[in-house]
């Protein structure tokens, strides 16, 4: 029998979901560069939505300084606010493991991708908006849906304790 550590409940829920995440991500990023090519354009509505590679050096959509020391620090202050959150808060609601995995999933497919590289690829091009990847989408979206459990999590609080 291999020996595995005892992982609590909530994190050997996420971590698959995670790591599929940050696996997809690495695999359509290195598509879309193969694809596209540095620099590279492809529109599907007027040069308002489709796809433009950029290499991003800087923290969130581009934005920051450029400056490793600077991306290290805050990928390891997320990383750990995201350890924080899945020891303490998951339990056995399904949404917010769903959110925490989409989290963690995105910063490790992003951080994986500025070790490998010194940069992130994005490719998501909507409007002016910055270009984006599908990490980027997936910690979008995990923040979403923890922030909708908690504010209705909140919420069923609020009218229970009215009630009582």
């Amino acid at each position: 029998m291999i020996f595995s550590p005892a992982l609590p409940n909530a994190v050997a829920r996420i971590l698959p979901i995670a790591g599929g995440i940050a696996a997809l991500d690495l695999v359509v990023k290195q598509l879309m560069q193969s694809w596209l090519g540095t620099g590279g354009t492809w529109w599907l509505i007027d040069d308002a939505i489709g796809f433009e590679l950029v290499h991003n050096r800087r923290l969130a959509f581009n934005l920051g300084p450029d400056s490793g020391a600077t991306i290290v620090i805050t990928f390891l202050a997320i990383s750990l606010l995201i350890a924080v959150f899945i020891g303490s808060q998951i339990g056995s609601a399904a949404a917010p493991a769903i959110g925490a995995a989409m989290i963690l999933g995105g910063a490790l497919g992003n951080m994986i991708d500025r070790l490998i590289n010194g940069y992130v690829i994005d490719f998501v091009a909507v409007f002016s908006f910055p270009r984006f990847n599908v990490a980027d989408a997936s910690l979008t979206l995990g923040i979403t849906v923890i922030a909708i459990y908690e504010f209705q999590r909140s919420r069923s609080i609020s009218t229970e304790d009215n009630q009582a």
